[in-house]
């Protein structure tokens, strides 16, 4: 199966992903190697990762999104989970799919725990600002928002939903510094156990990486803080996110007149099953379009490289 090239990003000589910003304040603070690349991890959960399990499940079409079930944390130990699966008859109805779902899994989203971020505040400075009335209205009832967005993993850490880089302009902006550090302390964790920031926190996403943004987030928190006292900690990481795109998502491309190499980072996952948080769909796709064996999972690693 070849490499997908899917929503190119055109790079010219120097290109798009450029070296991490704070390197230079790095340096000058004993800036410590960058840690090696690491093997993309993968998916090897055999209940929320390609195998018999999702696969049944998926293709019963339990739930109008797919998603629904691999985000559904269990309830009981693997072994015992594999083990009900097991029991099941080969021609079990969805009604007893459903049982064995509801038996072994909790409802979507009870891992974690909403809560107001300790760093929000009514009236950041920007709200002084907006002199239209339905304007600063407006600007007042999104800043709210952060109260109702805010998630806790259960005895872990915080996160906000949402694409997190524009996540981060709008923290900023509502002064929340607190959770913005805390943000890229997660995010520099991931890096530091994957080498590169997920696609999302759930194990169905280890083989798609989220756009290379985790420096210029760093860089928004900098300049809004001033705040140099993790930079020390953070830069491995960020070269690691660096080099795991340029080992893994560029491409050198020759123009054909000039002859001069350019760089071409592109979204290209090694996948060759449906998503699993969108299994059927994807399925419905791949062969309800009649494409099977080597042209099946290429098209399966085009559509992951998609939602990359």
């Amino acid at each position: 199966m070849r490499h997908p090239l899917v929503l190119l990003i055109v790079t010219c000589l120097l290109g798009v992903l450029t070296a991490p910003a704070t390197a230079q304040a790095a340096t000058d603070a004993g800036q410590s190697p960058a840690a090696p690349v690491k093997p993309i991890a993968k998916c090897d959960s055999p209940i929320y990762c390609p195998g018999p399990l999702l696969d049944r499940i998926q293709r019963a079409k339990l739930y109008p999104d797919s998603k629904t079930f691999v985000d559904k944390p269990t309830l009981k130990p693997l072994s015992t989970v594999l083990s009900s699966f097991a029991a099941l008859p080969p021609t079990a109805s969805n009604t007893t799919l459903l049982a064995f779902i509801n038996e072994n899994f909790g409802p979507v989203g009870t891992e974690l725990e909403s809560i107001t971020p300790s760093d929000w505040k009514p009236t950041p400075a920007f709200l002084s600002h907006i002199k239209d009335k339905t304007l600063k209205e407006y600007a007042e009832t999104v800043h709210g928002y952060w109260k109702d967005l805010t998630r806790v993993m259960k005895n872990e850490t915080t996160a906000c939903e949402g694409d997190t880089y524009f996540v981060f302009e709008g923290l900023a902006l509502s002064e929340m510094y607190e959770t913005m550090h805390g943000m890229i302390d997660n995010f520099i964790d991931l890096v530091n156990e994957f080498g590169f920031v997920p696609n999302g926190a759930r194990i169905y996403y280890l083989n798609r990486s989220q756009p290379p943004l985790l420096t210029q987030m760093v860089s928004t928190y900098l300049t809004a803080t001033n705040d140099t006292s993790s930079l020390r900690r953070w830069t491995p990481a960020l070269d690691a996110e660096y080099a795991f795109w340029i080992n893994n998502r560029t491409v050198d491309v020759t123009h054909p007149d000039t002859k001069k190499c350019h760089k071409l980072a592109r979204y290209a996952v090694l996948n060759s099953h449906p998503r699993p948080e969108s299994y059927a769909e994807d399925v419905e796709t791949v062969e309800g379009g009649g494409f099977k064996g080597a042209q099946a999972e290429e098209l399966y690693a085009d559509i992951a490289s998609a939602a990359e």
